[in-house]
């Protein structure tokens, strides 16, 4: 289990276009180690993930969000918590966005 806030950044392995489809998916890789809450490894740099693009409640902007990662050979789906299954608002091309997931 990851600690409540921990960060996993990704990054692409593909060009994503400026407003891709609803539910797109997209190729990434874990772009650093994340650790569990008992500071064990529990995502590897170079791990395997899945990105999907949804649309904003008002549908003018799109967000990817993290769907999964590969660990050791098993696809784990991630989970959210909280109001919005989706990440903060900025959409694609914000460059500062990073996915919180607990």
């Amino acid at each position: 289990m990851l600690p409540s806030g921990a960060e996993i950044k990704v990054r692409t392995d593909v060009a994503i276009p400026a407003k891709p489809p609803a539910d797109a998916t997209y190729s990434a890789t874990v772009s650093g180690d994340v650790i569990s809450s008992r500071g064990e490894l529990a995502i590897p740099r170079s791990a395997r993930a899945e990105l999907v693009a949804v649309p904003t409640d008002d549908g003018k902007d799109t967000n990817l969000d993290l769907r999964s990662v590969i660990v050791n050979d098993h696809k784990y789906l991630l989970v959210t918590k909280g109001s919005s299954g989706s990440s903060r608002p900025g959409g694609l091309g914000a460059n500062k966005r990073t996915g919180k997931y607990v």
